[in-house]
């Protein structure tokens, strides 16, 4: 090859380069839907010790705010939920028997409410939704006021 060619070459990449960077600009930031979820600034947050007595906080798995109510999923001595009044702030009780038996629970995802009043629950072992009334929780009264059984169709294992 010759000297001109390699030369003509070099300088025709540097150029195509020096386009592409100046080219590229962040006006585009505004059109990804992701910017949104990952733009946050990370925010300082300020707690308090909340004195529990004699009530032992396990490892919560899951913690639901509503209202002045702290909803902990800490699955400890046979109760999968600690009741907490954050304004108080007190232990209120546990709640939710460990069990497979009608009733009771061994694994549960929060479904959120537009009723401030009530707590719903989604049970996947047993593809079911319980309900419970909040103001019942309060007061030492701990059934669910609702429960629906799904029926959810197992795709990959239709015989379960």
């Amino acid at each position: 090859m010759n000297k001109k060619f390699i030369k003509n070459f070099i300088n025709l990449s540097f150029l195509s380069f020096l386009i592409f960077v100046a080219s590229c600009d962040n006006s585009n930031k505004l059109n990804n839907p992701l910017n949104d979820y990952f733009s946050h600034k990370p925010i300082k947050l300020k707690g308090q010790i909340i004195n529990v007595g004699k009530n032992l906080i396990a490892d919560p798995l899951n913690i639901i705010l509503k209202d002045s109510l702290i909803f902990l999923n800490d699955q400890f001595q046979n109760k999968n939920y600690s009741l907490i009044n954050k304004n108080e702030p007190s232990f209120i009780r546990r709640f939710g028997k460990t069990g497979r038996g009608p009733g009771e629970i061994i694994v549960s995802r929060y479904i959120p409410s537009k009723e401030n009043n009530k707590l719903q629950l989604y049970l996947p072992n047993k593809k079911e939704i319980i309900e419970y009334q909040i103001n019942n929780l309060t007061t030492q009264k701990s059934d669910p006021i609702y429960s629906k059984k799904l029926k959810i169709k197992n795709y990959l294992c239709p015989n379960l």
